[in-house]
């Protein structure tokens, strides 16, 4: 997702995808690349 020129991570509910938060205070870094299909247990640093 790219707002502003920039990269937010997406949390999802698991019992509902269609409910996700956008988290604005926490930015991907530019070092981090495509996210892997089952997600993160823990956001890269």
């Amino acid at each position: 997702m790219n707002i502003e020129g920039g990269r937010y991570y997406l949390k999802y509910h698991p019992d509902n995808p269609e409910l996700r938060e956008v988290l604005w205070n926490k930015p991907v870094s530019d070092t981090v690349g495509k996210a892997p299909k089952e997600g993160w247990k823990e956001l890269p640093e």
